[in-house]
């Protein structure tokens, strides 16, 4: 591999792949999951602190799809357990979280992971926005953008879990990034959805407004169930927690997870195909031919901590006759508008996952100068009948010392 990986000089745009890529996980940003109507129009990330100054927020409205929800997805209940009863709307009905709801104007809204398996109620009033369709971190934004509502997963040993010690240590080392952090109550509980898996339920502040934030307030549920660990906060802005309170109470008393769910983080594995990722990064699906992602079609994004992009892995049913892995490799660079020739010699062969693959290299340019090197492979599955194309954008180290056998990758679930 090393002797065809000789790469050369383009400049081309590759804004175009970036932009398309970006501008397409956010317009499809909720398509798959659960809150299919609501638009999405910006990232949480744990951690960083996203409100807006009150002044702002009227001129940035909720979106007209937060009002009502149509074609609802079937929540998943617990195996064993009955589904809440529900009116003709379809909300549930008989809510014990708050007997003073008005269910005809706020609409319950439960929250469906795919890959785990959990789910949350959330009443529309208070918290409308799914922010992200990643598939470690999920984020709900208040209407009022000053509070938010944030899930994490994390693979864990389900015969010997950490400690929540341990997991409170991971957690902090995400959300505290200064010494005002304090913690107001602290107490060891057990999850109050199945009254049976350990929980740790926490109150605490913050002080972020010497770097342009708030004064914030919030309550983390950290619990463990099967092979997942759930790190979940809720609240934000101190002098809006009030308000907020019963919505993160509720959203907390009504979280569910399975014990053994279809995906573990760290492994894409939801279309009948296996693909290691890194859980540091921001991930996430989208649909490619159709709105939501299948078996049949998408695409699997990963973005770096500061949002640059780092890989796409998209997927698409054809027939083997008619995949041409180099073509393939053309038409994902030359997506959005730009285009590039690569030379023969920048191709070669390698073997991706046990599956012959055609690679390409590229060494970009985009329009302010910045040089940026593509990876870009191109393999089919035969038993799934679809061909797959992975592209790596800076990977470490030079092309030529790129390892494709480091590309965990399985056309079948284990």
């Amino acid at each position: 591999m090393s002797g065809a990986m000789s790469k050369r000089r383009v400049s081309w745009r590759r804004t175009g792949v970036l932009g398309v890529a970006v501008v397409a996980l956010i317009a499809v940003g909720c398509s798959s999951n659960a809150n299919e109507e609501i638009e999405a129009d910006e990232f949480f990330r744990p951690g960083v602190s996203s409100f807006e100054r009150p002044t702002e927020q009227a001129a940035d409205e909720a979106p007209d799809g937060a009002a009502e929800q149509t074609d609802a997805p079937e929540p998943f209940e617990p195996e064993g357990e009955p589904a809440a009863p529900a009116g003709d709307d379809g909300a549930p009905v008989g809510d014990p979280a708050d007997d003073n709801l008005e269910l005809a104007e706020d609409i319950v809204r439960r929250y469906l992971s795919v890959a785990y398996g959990y789910s949350l109620e959330l009443v529309c009033g208070g918290f409308c926005n799914a922010t992200s369709n990643a598939l470690d971190r999920v984020g709900f934004l208040s209407d009022d953008r000053t509070s938010v509502i944030n899930i994490e997963v994390l693979a864990v040993d389900a015969e010997a879990p950490p400690s929540f010690e341990a997991l409170e240590a991971i957690w902090a080392a995400r959300n505290v990034d200064n010494e005002s952090f304090r913690v107001e109550t602290r107490e060891e509980t057990v999850l109050p959805a199945d009254g049976v898996s350990p929980a740790l339920l926490f109150e605490w502040t913050i002080d972020r407004r010497a770097v342009g934030g708030f004064q914030e307030r919030y309550k983390t549920l950290i619990t463990v169930v099967g092979p997942i660990a759930y790190l979940i906060n809720g609240g934000g802005i101190a002098e809006a927690f009030l308000d907020s309170e019963p919505f993160v109470t509720q959203a907390l008393e009504s979280f569910l997870a399975r014990p053994n769910p279809p995906s573990l983080p760290g492994t894409f594995s939801r279309w009948d195909f296996a693909f290691a990722y890194d859980v540091e990064s921001f991930s996430g699906e989208i649909g490619s031919r159709t709105p939501t992602p299948s078996f049949d079609s998408g695409v699997f994004i990963q973005q770096g901590p500061s949002g640059q992009l780092e890989m796409i892995l998209s997927w698409d049913s054809i027939g083997e006759a008619l995949f041409s892995p180099d073509n393939a490799i053309d038409q994902a660079l030359a997506t959005g508008g730009g285009s590039v020739a690569v030379d023969e010699q920048d191709r070669g062969d390698v073997v991706v996952g046990g599956e012959t693959a055609r690679f390409a290299v590229i060494d970009s340019i985009d329009p302010n100068g910045v040089s940026t090197e593509v990876l870009a492979f191109a393999w089919y599955c035969g038993d799934s009948g679809r061909s797959f194309v992975l592209q790596l954008f800076n990977p470490e180290g030079s092309a030529a010392a790129f390892d494709p056998e480091s590309i965990d990758f399985s056309c079948t679930v284990p």
